[in-house]
């Protein structure tokens, strides 16, 4: 990809790190003071980003082997020399060492800054680019700003159109909303896609975007927090909770008393796993919850002993140790419903109706409301209409009243739905008396144009030119589907089909 991967970090790291080196930097003097000038005058702060080399160095006896780095000229310079960075940006790095070997600061508690939000897919097998592309189109928010390449899979970049700024005002409540938001699309990608890493650190170490594994690229894919924090709200109702917490009123709560720590405690099949939830998450959440409930360090190593005595592959006394010790050290508040969740649903019974810390209120399931929410009917017409649709058709013809009574939905309803939704099309085709009403799924309609690639080269690169449209404009690629479509069927200039907006 050339260059491209010097752009793709001054996009991330935004103004959070300087442009030039503080030292022997191979800028010119003029460059470097308009730089200096043009940063004073944004007053942005500075912070770093943490580097290691190779993978193995991420874990280490003795901690992360690596080093911070300052600047977006030292990150061009070594990034196709090392392995891992941290996009989002702390307030300071420091060595813990005098030989100046191992890095610490790469904790939450110190994060500056959230450039973007990764996604690891531990996974080749049975996937595609086009199929991440084409997922998060369907199931997420929408495409990725970045996909690259690793030895095992392909990460996601979802990068912000202006960084997060994090404070330990009002309990870090920005950390909190944006651990929400990723962990809500990481779950997004897994609902379809194999080998998605649930329990990824939200703001750790990923792959350095470098020359030979950058597979997509589109610095117009960015996102707002606005966005992302509506489009995760949407999803947490999904699941009946609401993205921000909700402290408890009840100072007696104890959650060694729930049913949900009954079980997980019980539990004895659990293992480590790359992408799953495993034995380490669950040890970290029953030590979290041991704190919150005021349990002594030393009680909870006790019931924690006992419990990785009784596991079919224990971890390690020095694990288990570090785990506790992680735990109880002030920078968490209890377990996480997310963690506890995945851990029931993968290796448990799956129960997932309960509380935990009281963090999280409760939304009245869909049943039990008189009124749904527009994305939910838009949930509705979308499958519907991939129920309905041919595979070899790239719209479903039908009218506005057929699919208001077989969903239930009323036409008013109905074209709130098509007037909000970024995944639905409709399209009126030809006029008067003639015209009849074509409906698809943006997720359908990429699938259809896929599968011409390799027959109708002219159509695909006419929808490909169409998907450079910042956020696939409804009109733009519709207009590259009919021209895909003329130039496919070869059909006479004044015979060519027509598709007129109904909107």
């Amino acid at each position: 990809m050339g260059q491209v991967y010097q752009e793709v970090i001054d996009l991330i790291t935004h103004d959070g790190l300087t442009r030039y080196k503080p030292k022997q930097s191979k800028g010119s003097v003029a460059e470097q003071i308009q730089s200096m000038r043009e940063e004073n005058r944004r007053r942005n702060k500075k912070g770093s980003v943490a580097v290691v080399k190779e993978k193995k160095h991420l874990a280490t006896a003795a901690g992360v082997k690596g080093f911070p780095v300052t600047s977006k000229e030292s990150l061009f310079n070594i990034a196709n020399d090392v392995s891992h960075w941290t996009p989002n940006i702390y307030n300071t790095l420091t060595y813990i060492d005098a030989r100046r070997t191992y890095i610490k600061g790469h904790a939450e508690d110190n994060l500056q800054q959230v450039n973007c939000f990764v996604i690891d897919c531990d996974t080749k097998e049975g996937v595609t680019v086009n199929d991440l592309l084409i997922h998060g189109l369907d199931e997420s928010i929408g495409m990725p700003t970045l996909i690259l390449e690793t030895p095992k899979g392909f990460q996601l970049y979802y990068i912000l159109e202006n960084p997060l700024f994090i404070s330990n005002k009002n309990d870090f409540r920005g950390l909190f909303v944006a651990k929400t938001i990723s962990s809500n699309l990481r779950k997004s990608y897994a609902r379809g896609i194999k080998g998605v890493d649930l329990a990824c650190n939200d703001f750790g170490f990923f792959r350095m975007p470098n020359q030979e594994n950058i597979r997509w690229f589109n610095p117009e894919y960015v996102y707002s927090m606005k966005q992302l924090i509506s489009w995760s709200s949407k999803e947490s109702d999904n699941e009946g909770v609401h993205l921000y917490p909700v402290r408890s009123v009840e100072s007696n709560f104890n959650a060694l008393d729930q049913e949900w720590f009954q079980e997980l405690i019980r539990l004895t099949n659990i293992k480590g796993e790359k992408g799953l939830m495993g034995r380490d998450n669950a040890i970290f959440t029953i030590a979290l919850a041991c704190f919150a409930a005021g349990k002594s360090k030393d009680a909870a190593f006790d019931l924690l002993d006992e419990f990785n005595s009784n596991l079919v592959y224990p971890v390690t006394l020095p694990q288990l140790k570090k785990s506790i010790k992680s735990a109880y050290s002030g920078k968490y508040q209890g377990a996480s419903k997310d963690y506890v969740s995945h851990l029931l649903e993968t290796w448990g019974s799956g129960l997932s109706s309960f509380g935990v810390q009281g963090w999280y209120k409760h939304a009245k399931p869909r049943e039990e409301r008189e009124r749904s929410h527009w994305y939910e009917w838009e949930q509705d017409v979308i499958n519907f209409i991939q129920e309905n649709i041919a595979a070899n058709k790239p719209f479903y013809e039908s009218t506005q009243k057929e699919i208001s009574e077989a969903i239930g939905i009323s036409r008013s309803m109905l074209n709130v739905v098509f007037k909000k939704s970024i995944k639905l099309y409709k399209k009126c085709f030809g006029k008067g008396r003639n015209s009849n009403s074509g409906f698809t799924t943006k997720a359908h309609l990429l699938h259809y144009l896929i599968q011409l690639k390799q027959t109708k080269t002219a159509f695909y690169k006419s929808i490909i030119k169409a998907l450079d449209v910042r956020k696939f404009e409804m009109d733009s690629i519709l207009l590259a589907v009919e021209n895909g479509l003329n130039i496919a069927r070869g059909a006479p200039l004044d015979k060519q089909l027509t598709i007129h907006s109904s909107a």
